[in-house]
């Protein structure tokens, strides 16, 4: 006989187990509604009535690196979301083959990210290669960089973050790096080139259709500057400095 039990929520059946075991494993509402095909209303009401809600208030502190990759992120491949009133978190995701730059990114951020840890993302269209990402726990200590403008954000890297944003959206070519303009405005533009030259990248400039671009003059600086925080047999430094 099946035991498993089913809850009747918006006129159809959800099996609350299925609900209950990536809620045990630290996924969030939003991550088990888009795997499982419900409404976040569901998860909602199932972490209520076994008394699973995890408070929103949890306050946490982070240290200078952890601070960069979540600042950085912003401009590269993560973003906040918003969970409950006042509770965000934050989530990435790479391509299959910068599995290990993501999983280091989740590492430096271990006591934060849900107890799902970096797992594949899957039902994000077509892709040449496998998903994966992390999520970290809600917390209103995400607020600090929800709200901050890009200005602002580029203004607190320092040249971990930088390089982290060129890592996220950069690529090599000839030993030229190259960095996505992607939405930038002109003004936000001028300052990350400002802050680049203040960490000694002094050839970065914009091209023809506004990316930006470091002549060949800079590559090993680049490089050192990432090795000085990164491993270098992370798949991420094999695969943008060849």
């Amino acid at each position: 006989m099946n035991d498993r039990k089913e809850t009747k929520i918006d006129n159809k059946n959800y099996d609350e187990q299925d609900i209950l075991q990536l809620l045990n494993i630290g996924y969030t509402a939003p991550q088990i509604s888009k795997e499982l095909k419900v409404t976040n209303a569901v998860v909602y009401r199932i972490r209520r009535k076994y008394h699973l809600t995890t408070p929103n208030k949890q306050i946490f502190i982070f240290n200078s690196l952890q601070e960069q990759i979540l600042l950085s992120g912003i401009l590269g491949d993560g973003n906040y979301k918003q969970n409950g009133c006042q509770g965000y978190y934050y989530r990435e995701s790479h391509a299959e083959d910068e599995y290990d730059y993501i999983s280091w990114k989740a590492n430096m951020l271990n006591q934060f990210v849900t107890k799902s840890g970096v797992h594949e993302i899957t039902g994000q269209g077509f892709n040449k290669q496998r998903l994966f990402g992390f999520s970290t726990k809600t917390s209103t200590s995400f607020r600090q960089f929800v709200f901050l403008t890009k200005k602002q954000i580029i203004e607190k890297l320092d040249s971990r973050g930088l390089i982290l944003f060129l890592l996220d959206d950069g690529w090599l070519s000839h030993k030229n790096f190259h960095i996505s303009k992607g939405t930038l405005t002109s003004d936000e533009k001028q300052l990350i080139i400002q802050k680049f030259k203040q960490y000694g990248c002094n050839s970065i400039h914009l091209d023809k259709i506004g990316d930006f671009i470091f002549l060949k003059e800079d590559y090993i600086h680049i490089k050192n500057l990432a090795l000085s925080f990164l491993p270098q047999s992370l798949d991420i430094i094999q695969k943008k400095f060849k």
